[in-house]
């Protein structure tokens, strides 16, 4: 970069941010920087300081000289940065000009000083003003730029400095989670208000299960809030939260401001706008689990007034007022017999105002009166009023009911039928009024005159729990102001289910003439109770209620539900692990519980769960007890067990009757899952893998199998991270979770595979490419389908979520083929501690049993397809876990071995490849792979102490990656963390066949390379062999079970030996392979003192780092796929997309850079090691253990010379 210095004006500049004094910065606000106009293509904002860590911004916008049209936005600009920061999709360097504001839409650099993002406009242009921020929705204020400079350049060479500024960070009051700015959390209600207990043993079970699943459908269907931790998550899919929407009204003038004992339904409100908000309380039956504040809102004056009717107050927080943009904010409180507004703009701590107003004795009605002088600019901005403080998931500042000052007025009247009315009021003394009005059949205008009113009839929609409508009006500058319209009817959504259960009953020819004549008396009743606009709640509630049990009990009856008559699960409490492979290692250590037997009665023709009795067979006292599973044959039950907190988890077996117990593993391992096999052996997850999981801090646990006294662990999985919960599937395979990271962000890659019990042929079932959810455990196969049962997973937390049916009918890598049984959970994302599930257990092809948490405590449930769930059985005490049935049941074929026995086999195994060329796609004809390159993810050992231990914690687990991505990484993210070993290449044969053997007992993954091993396409997943092993594929990214098209000759015929370079069949080292190649041609030139930086030296820095490795990777000459945990992604990657083809370096060398000529051995050095995605170091040592540039030198000895 050359720097020019323009003396006349480069530096006189003028720095604003907002309207605060010169000299500060502030997160929040547009910080303007202001200097003599100047033509630039090129805008460089460089950062050398700031108020602390990577500098943030979250737009850096460019102005000319008129300040008024944003130049960084416009079509043709782009946006460039030295570094940012990996791992997070809301931090991209896309995002400093994409028009968006906040912390998830912004740009975060590198560490130390020099970092800096850029602009480079359409076209040359002139140039007199840049605008930057940090936050300015104020959920941050730290990493604020407070020393930088702004570059100026045509042509991106040659730069001028326009200004260059060094000021203070001014302070922020940042906004809470809810979105207005600084406030607590909501405190209770007075006891006026006559709060539910929220404890779980204040229902008995019946009303307890019914009244968790309305919560339920108000979450589903958008009525109520999420847990806000579990939306959004990843930056990339918007599914959540999926609200209906919040009603937006006009705030009206009204002719008088009404008294404020006056009714808030009264004739004195009849002029203001009526809008409701609605929570969920899911803690009282009787009132219901939907909580509704119906307000009244207008102006009189300069005053606003504002009353509120609620079924039940659920804090002492009765509104949230504030401007759409927090900058004016406070909370109208209860405070003894009183109420006062809490302003939180300015003042710390806040300022008590005493408000006129009143409120009932049982504090259900509030009138008020507030100056519209506590919010300025309301007129312009309009005010949200938030209500619902309390409830279930809602945000401290409440759900919102918008207001904007419009002279006319919109409110829901009490109707007469089933539909909805609407009135309409002009304000007085506003002049003719011009509305559009849509009601879902169409748009009309009316014309009101002051005062006047008009009101319409709405139909109301058959919603899935209650009627509803949207009335939406537009007045005349063209403001929309809309009311969602509501009511909640769970009789109705359970006579529907009701009705459709007979339906499907009655089609396989059971006799339910009893139960529709029950179904009958029901709908009748229920019409009668719905006629008035005005029905007596406490009737339908009971009525509901009487509903409810009907159609439990029909669904007892299904003959279709076996196996359930004896249950064996597990009480326990919940793990709460930071991450989903983490349980043994950080979840805190609770015991108690056991392993139990739940036996359910028939009562006549139906299941009587209400009658079950519990028989503790294995009482856990001080350890936990885990994932019970019995045999084929119900003879054996078969768990993992820690009987201390030190200790490990290890395999143990009893009879039925909890007798002849027996621990079956033991040693300085966790074995974990076991699962009983056809033959008589056990799959179990275990650690004795001895291996880091490699991108954090624990050990890994793989699957292995076992004889079933515990002996002869065999491996059948080689994988670097931690895998769980296998099961067998009707062919006889194993079908479990198992977590790979080839290539890819390492929050996604959590997905169903099968594999033959031998360990051979393991498969791809579900997932793979697909971002959300992140992934899927304890999957089961559906009986007589190709479905599986799953629970959908975080990467975080224990393995909760929501159960889903997987329909691999439908695709390999589609969400489409994902049904969620309950979805009210949220697709992970991150993962829910409650109000969730766990375990599904098929019983049948339409139902399923599960652990299921109403609240924080699971319970033993059934589900079905449809949307019917029923409890089973709940301990308020202590979680109750992985139901299965207990009893004999058909045992799967026993497949026979498809590999040689042990002592005959082989180190390698081998692959036969149809056709290469099958799915790659249009980018690669015929004819361009002449090569498969075979590399290999190498495990992370784990160290062995010397009490014969392994070593179970990695604190800075960074310092152990392969490549140090906290220490260095680039514009393309973070290359491989993972050390890389490439085994060779083998020619692929002109009809893209290609047969060849390959290392046993290790993860590879295949590169399909042309004419000048340049990479074309990488696979992001991984296979292994067994130890003579014969594997056969399709092509790249085909199915590995996919049957030909057609049966040919192959041209490859017999198999071929890989190619090895002397630097290959080893773990990858960038110091031994690549540097050599730089020092041999490239040194000379590129070295400290190069003008641009370009140090290709293998000088190691304070972070032990090579000169030229940080050169490679931090400015972007080498390209390389993300392995960012979450921005890495996990989605199929295009051929010609990655590595090589894509490098800058390749650009130049192939342009003839100073007629460097390499050689073939040296091309194919750099070229493997940018498509092994770019690794430092060849193991996992400890970064802060290796040596430094000084010791190196000693050990060379050429530290004094």
């Amino acid at each position: 970069m050359r720097l020019a210095m323009t003396w006349g004006f480069a530096v006189l500049f003028c720095l604003f941010a907002g309207a605060a004094e010169p000299g500060k910065v502030y997160a929040d606000r547009p910080n303007r920087v202001s200097f003599a106009p100047q033509t630039a293509q090129f805008v460089r904002f460089v950062i050398l300081q700031s108020s602390g860590g990577a500098a943030c911004l979250d737009e850096l916008e460019v102005y000319g000289p008129d300040k008024k049209v944003n130049l960084a936005v416009q079509p043709g600009a782009e946006a460039s940065a030295s570094a940012c920061l990996s791992g997070y999709p809301q931090h991209a360097v896309a995002h400093l000009n994409d028009g968006a504001y906040g912390n998830d839409k912004s740009w975060i650099g590198g560490d130390g000083p020099g970092q800096w993002a850029q602009i480079r406009l359409a076209a040359p242009a002139e140039v007199a003003r840049v605008v930057f921020s940090r936050d300015r929705l104020r959920d941050f204020a730290d990493r604020v730029p407070t020393v930088f400079e702004v570059l100026l350049s045509r042509d991106g060479e040659t730069w001028t400095t326009a200004a260059s500024v060094t000021a203070e960070a001014g302070p922020v009051r940042l906004r809470s989670q809810g979105g207005a700015r600084g406030l607590p959390s909501p405190p209770p209600p007075p006891k006026a208000a006559r709060p539910a207990s929220t404890d779980d043993t204040a229902l008995d079970p019946p009303h307890y299960a019914f009244l968790a699943e309305e919560h339920a459908w108000l979450k589903t269907y958008g009525r109520a809030d999420l847990d806000p931790r579990l939306v959004p998550y990843n930056g990339r899919v918007k599914d959540y939260p999926r609200h209906r929407g919040d009603d937006a009204v006009p705030l009206p003038s009204l002719a008088a401001a009404p008294p404020l004992n006056a009714p808030p339904d009264g004739a004195a409100w009849r002029g203001a706008s009526r809008a409701v908000a609605r929570v969920a309380h899911p803690y009282d039956f009787d009132r219901g689990p939907l909580v509704e504040h119906v307000l009244r809102a207008g102006c009189h004056g300069d005053t606003l007034c504002l009353a509120l009717r609620v079924d039940r107050l659920l804090s002492a927080h009765v509104a949230v007022l504030s401007t759409p943009d927090s900058s004016a904010c406070g909370v109208v409180a209860v405070k003894g017999n009183r109420l006062v507004f809490r302003d939180y703009s300015e003042e710390d701590p806040p300022k008590d105002r005493p408000v006129e107003g009143r409120f009932n004795q049982d504090l259900t009605e509030f009138s008020l009166r507030l100056p519209l002088a506590w919010f300025p600019e309301v007129r312009e901005k309009g005010l949200r009023v938030g209500l619902g403080m309390g409830g279930r998931h809602t945000p401290a500042d409440g759900r919102p009911v918008l207001l904007t000052c419009a002279p006319f007025a919109l409110a829901e009247e009490s109707p007469d039928g089933a539909g909805f009315r609407v009135r309409l009021t002009a304000a007085p003394g506003a002049g003719k009024v011009s509305l559009r009005v849509a009601d879902g059949e169409g748009e009309k205008t009316l014309a009101l005159r002051p005062g006047a009113s008009e009101v319409m009839e709405l139909p109301a929609a058959d919603g899935p729990i209650g009627p509803e409508a949207t009335f939406t009006v537009r007045d005349a500058e063209d403001r929309e102001h809309t009311l969602r319209l509501f009511r909640y009817d769970p009789m109705a959504r359970t006579l529907a289910l009701f009705g459709e259960m007979l339906d499907r009953f009655e089609a396989r020819g059971l006799d339910v003439g009893a139960e529709r004549a029950q179904w009958d008396a029901f709908t009748e009743r229920h019409a009668k109770l719905t006629a008035t606009g005005r029905p007596d709640p406490a009737a339908l509630r009971a009525a509901f209620f009487d509903a409810r049990a009907a159609k439990r009990a029909l669904l007892l009856r299904d003959p279709d539900i076996t196996g359930i008559g004896r249950l064996l699960f597990v009480k326990r409490n919940a793990f709460e692990p930071s991450h989903n492979y983490s349980d043994y290692f950080d979840s805190a250590y609770r015991p108690g519980g056991g392993v139990c037997l739940l036996d359910i009665p028939r009562d006549g023709d139906r299941w009587a769960p209400e009658q079950a009795r519990v028989t503790e067979l294995f009482a856990s006292g001080g350890g936990i007890a885990r994932n019970p599973m019995a045999d084929f044959d119900a003879s054996r039950i078969y768990f993992s067990y820690r009987p201390e907190e030190k200790g490990y988890y290890h395999v143990h077996s009893m009879a039925p009757d909890g007798s002849d117990l027996k621990q079956l593993t033991d040693g300085p391992f966790h074995d974990l899952w076991p699962c009983p096999l056809p033959d008589g052996d056990l799959a179990v997850i275990s650690t004795r893998c001895t291996a880091r999981f490699i991108c954090w801090r624990p050990q890994a646990s793989v699957l292995f199998r076992m004889k079933p006294d515990g002996s002869q662990f065999t491996p059948l999985s080689f994988a670097n991270l931690t895998e769980w919960a296998s099961s067998v599937m009707d062919d006889g395979r194993i079908i479990w979770t198992r977590s790979e990271y080839q290539d890819k962000g390492a929050d996604f890659g959590h997905t169903l595979w099968a594999v033959r019990p031998d360990g051979t042929c393991p498969e791809l079932v579900f997932g793979n490419t697909i971002i959300q959810p992140n992934g899927y455990a304890n999957g089961r196969q559906v009986p007589g389908t190709k479905e599986f049962s799953c629970t959908l997973i975080s990467h975080f937390g224990d393995l909760n979520g929501p159960i889903a049916l997987v329909d691999t009918g439908r695709g390999r890598f589609t969400r489409d083929a994902i049904t969620s049984l309950t979805p009210e959970v949220p697709w992970p994302g991150m993962w829910p501690d409650n109000e969730c599930f766990r375990e599904a257990y098929p019983v049948a092809r339409d139902y399923f049993l599960c652990a299921h948490a109403p609240r924080k405590t699971f319970g033993l449930f059934l589900l079905d397809r449809y949307g019917n769930r029923e409890a089973l059985y709940l301990d308020p005490a202590i979680s109750s876990m992985c139901p299965t049935p207990f009893a004999a049941r058909p045992k799967p074929p026993v497949l026979d071995g498809g590999k040689p026995a042990e002592a005959a086999a082989p180190a390698t195994g081998e692959f036969i490849l149809q056709d290469v060329y099958a799915g790659l796609g249009p980018a690669v004809p015929r004819g361009a792979v002449r090569y498969l390159r075979v590399s290999e993810e190498v495990r992370a050992t784990l160290d062995q102490m010397p009490d014969g231990t392994f070593r179970a914690d990695h604190p800075e687990f960074q310092d152990w990656y392969a490549t140090p991505v906290h220490k260095v990484s680039g514009p393309h993210g973070w290359p491989t963390y993972v050390a890389k070993a490439s085994h060779g290449i083998v020619p692929v044969e002109p009809d893209g066949s290609a047969r060849f053997t390959a290392p046993a007992g290790k993860v590879l993954y295949f590169s399909a390379l042309d004419e000048n091993y340049n990479e074309l396409q990488r696979m992001r997943s991984v296979v292994q062999l067994q130890p003579g092993e014969t594997r056969g594929c399709i092509g790249c990214h085909e199915s590995r079970q996919q049957a030909p098209a057609q049966h040919r000759r192959l041209l490859a015929q017999a198999p071929r030996a890989l190619t090895v370079a002397d630097w290959e069949g080893k773990p990858f080292s960038y110091e031994e392979v690549v540097q050599p190649v730089l020092d041999r041609h490239c040194v000379s030139c590129h070295n400290p003192s190069h003008p641009k930086g370009l140090d290709y030296t293998g000088v190691l820095d304070a972070d032990k780092i090579p000169a030229s490795y940080r050169t490679l990777i931090e400015k972007g000459l080498v390209h390389y796929a993300d392995m960012g945990w979450n921005s890495g992604g996990c989605e199929k990657k295009e051929p010609l997309t990655l590595g090589t083809l894509k490098s800058r370096l390749w650009e130049k060398l192939n342009a003839g850079h100073q007629k460097i000529q390499l050689t073939p051995d040296e091309t194919l050095r750099i070229k493997t090691w940018i498509d092994l995605n770019c690794p430092l170091w060849p193991d996992y040592k400890n970064r802060l253990e290796r040596p430094g540039e000084a010791e190196r030198l000693a050990m060379s000895g050429t530290g004094d010379k």
